[in-house]
Protein backbone atom coordinates (compact mmCIF):
# COMPACT_ATOMS: atom_id res chain seq x y z
CA UNK A 1 0.00 0.00 0.00
CA UNK A 2 1.33 3.24 -1.26
CA UNK A 3 1.99 6.14 1.88
CA UNK A 4 -0.18 8.38 0.08
CA UNK A 5 -2.73 5.81 0.33
CA UNK A 6 -1.73 4.85 4.52
CA UNK A 7 -2.18 9.14 5.43
CA UNK A 8 -5.83 8.94 3.56
CA UNK A 9 -6.80 6.09 6.02
CA UNK A 10 -5.40 7.51 8.79
CA UNK A 11 -6.88 10.58 8.41
CA UNK A 12 -10.00 9.05 7.46
CA UNK A 13 -9.79 7.28 10.75
CA UNK A 14 -8.82 9.64 13.36
CA UNK A 15 -11.03 12.94 11.79
CA UNK A 16 -15.15 13.01 12.16
CA UNK A 17 -16.51 12.59 8.68
CA UNK A 18 -18.62 15.87 9.63
CA UNK A 19 -15.10 17.59 9.35
CA UNK A 20 -13.74 16.15 6.64
CA UNK A 21 -17.03 17.15 5.15
CA UNK A 22 -16.59 20.89 6.13
CA UNK A 23 -12.87 21.01 4.82
CA UNK A 24 -14.29 19.85 1.56
CA UNK A 25 -16.72 22.47 1.21
CA UNK A 26 -13.85 25.22 2.63
CA UNK A 27 -11.59 23.69 -0.30
CA UNK A 28 -14.09 24.13 -2.74
CA UNK A 29 -16.30 26.75 -1.69
CA UNK A 30 -13.37 29.71 -0.85
CA UNK A 31 -15.47 32.49 -2.09
CA UNK A 32 -18.42 31.68 0.07
CA UNK A 33 -18.76 32.79 3.92
CA UNK A 34 -20.32 29.99 6.14
CA UNK A 35 -22.68 31.01 9.19
CA UNK A 36 -23.98 28.14 12.13
CA UNK A 37 -27.43 27.27 10.53
CA UNK A 38 -30.65 29.09 12.15
CA UNK A 39 -33.10 28.00 9.39
CA UNK A 40 -32.42 29.31 5.97
CA UNK A 41 -34.26 29.48 2.56
CA UNK A 42 -32.56 28.28 -0.48
CA UNK A 43 -31.28 29.99 -3.57
CA UNK A 44 -27.98 30.00 -5.83
CA UNK A 45 -26.28 32.03 -3.98
CA UNK A 46 -27.13 30.17 -0.82
CA UNK A 47 -26.73 26.24 0.44
CA UNK A 48 -26.88 24.41 3.58
CA UNK A 49 -24.67 21.51 5.21
CA UNK A 50 -25.49 19.77 8.78
CA UNK A 51 -25.27 22.54 11.46
CA UNK A 52 -24.10 25.47 8.71
CA UNK A 53 -25.08 27.67 5.66
CA UNK A 54 -22.98 28.85 2.99
CA UNK A 55 -23.57 32.38 1.42
CA UNK A 56 -21.66 33.20 -1.28
CA UNK A 57 -19.67 36.67 -0.55
CA UNK A 58 -19.96 38.28 -3.76
CA UNK A 59 -24.08 37.49 -2.68
CA UNK A 60 -23.80 39.38 0.50
CA UNK A 61 -24.83 43.36 0.33
CA UNK A 62 -24.07 43.55 3.92
CA UNK A 63 -22.13 41.70 6.18
CA UNK A 64 -21.09 43.80 9.71
CA UNK A 65 -21.83 43.77 13.05
CA UNK A 66 -23.92 40.35 13.40
CA UNK A 67 -26.06 41.00 10.39
CA UNK A 68 -25.69 39.13 6.65
CA UNK A 69 -28.07 39.55 3.95
CA UNK A 70 -28.19 39.14 0.44
CA UNK A 71 -31.41 42.05 0.60
CA UNK A 72 -30.35 45.82 -1.38
CA UNK A 73 -28.63 48.13 1.47
CA UNK A 74 -29.17 50.84 -0.81
CA UNK A 75 -27.87 53.81 2.22
CA UNK A 76 -24.31 52.70 1.50
CA UNK A 77 -24.59 54.37 -1.25
CA UNK A 78 -26.39 57.84 0.01
CA UNK A 79 -23.52 60.41 0.27
CA UNK A 80 -25.37 61.79 2.96
CA UNK A 81 -25.30 59.68 5.28
CA UNK A 82 -21.79 58.20 4.34
CA UNK A 83 -20.54 61.56 5.26
CA UNK A 84 -22.72 61.73 8.56
CA UNK A 85 -21.39 58.05 9.56
CA UNK A 86 -17.44 59.18 8.71
CA UNK A 87 -17.84 62.23 11.64
CA UNK A 88 -19.32 59.68 13.30
CA UNK A 89 -16.89 57.29 13.18
CA UNK A 90 -14.08 60.09 13.70
CA UNK A 91 -15.14 59.92 17.76
CA UNK A 92 -13.53 56.18 18.06
CA UNK A 93 -16.82 55.58 19.69
CA UNK A 94 -16.93 52.15 17.87
CA UNK A 95 -13.28 51.17 18.83
CA UNK A 96 -12.73 49.88 14.89
CA UNK A 97 -16.23 48.37 14.80
CA UNK A 98 -18.44 48.99 11.53
CA UNK A 99 -22.05 49.90 12.44
CA UNK A 100 -23.14 51.05 9.26
CA UNK A 101 -26.94 49.96 9.33
CA UNK A 102 -27.34 50.48 13.11
CA UNK A 103 -26.36 54.04 12.35
CA UNK A 104 -28.77 54.25 9.63
CA UNK A 105 -31.63 52.96 11.89
CA UNK A 106 -30.93 56.07 14.63
CA UNK A 107 -30.02 59.05 11.57
CA UNK A 108 -33.68 57.86 9.87
CA UNK A 109 -35.12 57.78 13.11
CA UNK A 110 -33.88 61.06 14.17
CA UNK A 111 -35.03 62.39 11.02
CA UNK A 112 -38.09 61.72 11.39
CA UNK A 113 -38.35 63.05 14.80
CA UNK A 114 -37.07 66.34 13.24
CA UNK A 115 -40.29 66.75 11.81
CA UNK A 116 -41.88 66.59 15.04
CA UNK A 117 -42.50 69.08 18.21
CA UNK A 118 -39.71 68.20 20.69
CA UNK A 119 -36.20 67.83 22.02
CA UNK A 120 -33.47 65.14 21.24
CA UNK A 121 -32.25 63.17 23.65
CA UNK A 122 -29.81 60.01 24.23
CA UNK A 123 -28.94 58.44 27.54
CA UNK A 124 -25.49 56.29 27.10
CA UNK A 125 -22.95 58.61 24.54
CA UNK A 126 -19.79 56.83 24.83
CA UNK A 127 -17.49 59.23 22.66
CA UNK A 128 -20.76 60.82 20.43
CA UNK A 129 -20.50 58.98 17.64
CA UNK A 130 -24.28 57.96 16.58
CA UNK A 131 -24.93 62.00 18.01
CA UNK A 132 -22.50 63.21 15.73
CA UNK A 133 -23.70 61.18 13.17
CA UNK A 134 -27.53 62.23 13.13
CA UNK A 135 -26.68 65.78 13.75
CA UNK A 136 -24.52 65.97 10.27
CA UNK A 137 -27.37 64.05 9.05
CA UNK A 138 -30.46 65.92 10.18
CA UNK A 139 -28.50 68.91 9.78
CA UNK A 140 -29.52 70.12 13.45
CA UNK A 141 -27.64 72.99 14.08
CA UNK A 142 -30.39 74.62 11.94
CA UNK A 143 -33.13 72.99 13.93
CA UNK A 144 -34.99 74.66 16.68
CA UNK A 145 -34.29 72.20 19.17
CA UNK A 146 -32.26 71.09 21.46
CA UNK A 147 -29.80 67.38 21.88
CA UNK A 148 -29.60 66.73 25.57
CA UNK A 149 -26.25 63.88 25.70
CA UNK A 150 -26.36 62.55 29.18
CA UNK A 151 -23.91 59.73 30.19
CA UNK A 152 -21.43 59.75 33.20
CA UNK A 153 -18.51 59.61 30.35
CA UNK A 154 -16.37 57.32 32.71
CA UNK A 155 -18.18 53.57 32.19
CA UNK A 156 -20.72 51.94 33.61
CA UNK A 157 -22.28 51.97 37.13
CA UNK A 158 -21.91 48.70 38.87
CA UNK A 159 -24.81 49.62 41.56
CA UNK A 160 -27.57 49.93 38.38
CA UNK A 161 -26.45 46.04 37.21
CA UNK A 162 -28.72 43.10 38.03
CA UNK A 163 -27.75 39.86 39.48
CA UNK A 164 -28.37 38.15 36.41
CA UNK A 165 -26.11 41.54 34.19
CA UNK A 166 -23.14 41.25 36.65
CA UNK A 167 -23.95 37.23 36.41
CA UNK A 168 -23.20 37.84 32.49
CA UNK A 169 -19.73 39.67 32.33
CA UNK A 170 -21.68 43.46 31.71
CA UNK A 171 -18.91 45.24 33.18
CA UNK A 172 -16.09 43.45 31.58
CA UNK A 173 -17.84 43.54 28.19
CA UNK A 174 -18.03 47.54 27.94
CA UNK A 175 -15.05 48.31 30.35
CA UNK A 176 -13.49 49.74 26.80
CA UNK A 177 -16.49 52.50 27.99
CA UNK A 178 -14.01 53.99 30.85
CA UNK A 179 -11.56 55.56 28.49
CA UNK A 180 -13.21 58.56 27.89
CA UNK A 181 -14.04 61.98 29.62
CA UNK A 182 -16.58 64.31 29.68
CA UNK A 183 -14.19 66.72 28.06
CA UNK A 184 -13.44 64.48 25.19
CA UNK A 185 -17.13 64.73 24.30
CA UNK A 186 -17.48 68.69 24.81
CA UNK A 187 -14.38 69.01 22.33
CA UNK A 188 -16.23 66.92 19.66
CA UNK A 189 -19.84 69.16 20.04
CA UNK A 190 -18.69 72.82 20.76
CA UNK A 191 -19.58 73.76 17.65
CA UNK A 192 -22.89 72.88 18.07
CA UNK A 193 -24.77 75.38 20.43
CA UNK A 194 -28.11 73.49 20.68
CA UNK A 195 -26.08 70.11 22.09
CA UNK A 196 -26.06 70.28 25.81
CA UNK A 197 -23.55 67.74 27.64
CA UNK A 198 -25.14 66.51 30.98
CA UNK A 199 -22.59 64.08 32.57
CA UNK A 200 -24.27 62.00 35.54
CA UNK A 201 -25.45 58.47 35.81
CA UNK A 202 -29.24 58.10 34.98
CA UNK A 203 -32.09 58.21 36.36
CA UNK A 204 -30.01 60.52 38.94
CA UNK A 205 -29.48 63.02 37.15
CA UNK A 206 -32.53 63.38 35.33
CA UNK A 207 -34.46 65.37 37.77
CA UNK A 208 -32.33 68.02 37.50
CA UNK A 209 -33.06 68.43 33.49
CA UNK A 210 -35.85 70.77 32.23
CA UNK A 211 -37.13 68.47 29.37
CA UNK A 212 -40.59 69.27 28.83
CA UNK A 213 -41.09 67.61 25.24
CA UNK A 214 -39.18 65.35 23.46
CA UNK A 215 -39.38 64.04 19.64
CA UNK A 216 -36.13 61.77 19.93
CA UNK A 217 -34.75 59.58 22.61
CA UNK A 218 -32.37 57.02 22.10
CA UNK A 219 -31.62 54.53 24.78
CA UNK A 220 -28.05 52.43 24.87
CA UNK A 221 -26.61 52.30 28.34
CA UNK A 222 -26.14 48.78 28.59
CA UNK A 223 -28.31 47.62 31.69
CA UNK A 224 -31.88 47.32 32.36
CA UNK A 225 -32.74 49.77 35.08
CA UNK A 226 -31.07 52.58 33.88
CA UNK A 227 -32.91 52.36 30.17
CA UNK A 228 -36.07 51.39 32.19
CA UNK A 229 -35.86 54.58 34.01
CA UNK A 230 -34.80 56.80 31.87
CA UNK A 231 -37.80 55.61 29.42
CA UNK A 232 -40.57 55.82 32.37
CA UNK A 233 -39.36 59.56 33.07
CA UNK A 234 -38.90 60.60 29.32
CA UNK A 235 -42.42 58.77 28.06
CA UNK A 236 -45.12 61.22 29.54
CA UNK A 237 -42.61 64.24 27.92
CA UNK A 238 -42.56 62.32 24.43
CA UNK A 239 -44.63 63.81 21.80
CA UNK A 240 -47.17 62.21 19.67
CA UNK A 241 -45.79 60.29 17.37
CA UNK A 242 -41.99 60.54 18.98
CA UNK A 243 -39.32 57.95 18.47
CA UNK A 244 -37.66 55.73 21.40
CA UNK A 245 -35.08 54.09 20.28
CA UNK A 246 -33.46 51.22 22.09
CA UNK A 247 -29.99 49.79 21.05
CA UNK A 248 -29.45 46.86 23.00
CA UNK A 249 -32.99 44.93 22.08
CA UNK A 250 -32.15 41.89 20.24
CA UNK A 251 -28.88 41.53 21.91
CA UNK A 252 -27.98 37.95 22.95
CA UNK A 253 -26.22 39.63 26.09
CA UNK A 254 -28.99 41.76 26.94
CA UNK A 255 -32.12 39.41 27.07
CA UNK A 256 -33.35 40.78 30.65
CA UNK A 257 -33.59 44.54 28.80
CA UNK A 258 -35.49 43.06 25.90
CA UNK A 259 -38.48 41.24 28.32
CA UNK A 260 -38.03 44.43 30.44
CA UNK A 261 -38.97 46.94 27.67
CA UNK A 262 -41.89 44.12 26.41
CA UNK A 263 -43.36 45.04 30.00
CA UNK A 264 -42.76 48.60 29.35
CA UNK A 265 -44.34 48.83 25.89
CA UNK A 266 -47.07 45.92 27.14
CA UNK A 267 -48.43 48.67 30.02
CA UNK A 268 -48.75 51.64 27.68
CA UNK A 269 -50.30 49.69 24.91
CA UNK A 270 -47.74 50.00 21.98
CA UNK A 271 -45.33 47.17 20.76
CA UNK A 272 -40.93 47.08 19.74
CA UNK A 273 -40.86 47.14 16.56
CA UNK A 274 -37.59 44.54 16.77
CA UNK A 275 -34.83 44.93 13.48
CA UNK A 276 -32.31 42.90 12.57
CA UNK A 277 -29.70 45.57 13.52
CA UNK A 278 -30.79 44.04 17.37
CA UNK A 279 -32.36 47.40 17.74
CA UNK A 280 -35.87 48.26 18.70
CA UNK A 281 -37.99 51.10 18.30
CA UNK A 282 -41.49 52.41 20.08
CA UNK A 283 -43.33 54.88 18.65
CA UNK A 284 -45.70 56.83 20.58
CA UNK A 285 -49.08 57.35 19.41
CA UNK A 286 -51.30 59.91 20.44
CA UNK A 287 -53.66 58.29 22.91
CA UNK A 288 -50.54 56.75 24.98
Amino acid sequence: MSLARRLKNIVRAVVPPSLRVRLHYFRRYQDYVWRPRQGVQHGQDVFDYQDYVWIRRQALQYSEDNLFTLNAAPFLNEENFLRAYNFGAQTNSWHGLSIRWRAYIACWAAAYASKLDGDFVECGVNRGGLARAIIDYTGFERLNKRFYLIDTFSGLVPTYLSEEEKKKGILSAYSYYNDNSAKIVEETFAQFENVKIVQGSVPDVLWSLQINRVAFLSLDMNCTIPEIRAAEYFWPRMCPGGVMILDDYGSLLHCEQQKAFDDFARDRSVQVLVLPTGQGLIFKSGGT
